[in-house]
């Protein structure tokens, strides 16, 4: 799946933006939707911090993570 805000032709993201948790709920309504069961999740570039979001909260969801080209970095 492709996350919201990533294609120019998409509308502009909401004035909250969107933060790991929010983009990694949405991650988790598609596995839901196509009733997936502890799939391996593979996530590229900013899809690192979908998948840190939802394998954090959710580890029974999935089994396993792949990050590709992947960086967080939390400035707080």
């Amino acid at each position: 799946m492709e996350s919201p805000g990533v294609d120019s032709a998409r509308p502009a993201p909401p004035a909250s933006g969107y933060d790991a948790d929010r983009l990694g709920n949405d991650v988790l309504a598609v596995l839901d939707f196509l009733k997936l069961d502890r799939p391996v999740l593979v996530g590229v570039s900013l899809g690192g911090e979908e998948l840190s979001s939802v394998g954090s909260r959710y580890p029974g969801r999935v089994g396993g993570l792949i990050y590709l080209d992947a960086a967080y970095v939390c400035l707080r």
